[in-house]
């Protein structure tokens, strides 16, 4: 023998650990990284999503603003009714 253990057991752990355990620590970097883009890519979308909904609410308070100032206007114009 050139060791004075046996490091290759019958049952085959240290071999399993030296070949499992870099590809299970790549899987969770790789894990961790597709987390984070996709939490960077949510984000995105509701940021997008909210300034599209403050547009639009923005838009509607202008046309209902405007349709009351037409509105308006145009009863202020009427004579009142006499009895």
């Amino acid at each position: 023998l050139f060791a004075g253990q046996a490091y290759f057991d019958p049952s085959g752990f240290f071999i399993s650990v030296m070949y499992s355990a870099p590809l299970i620590f790549i899987a969770i970097v790789i894990l961790i990284n597709s987390l984070f883009l996709m939490s960077e890519l949510l984000i995105a979308i509701k940021v997008r999503d909210f300034k599209k909904a403050a547009k639009a609410k923005k838009n509607r308070s202008k046309k209902t603003a405007a349709g009351k100032k037409t509105g308006s206007s145009a009863n202020s114009s009427k004579k009142p009714k006499s009895e």
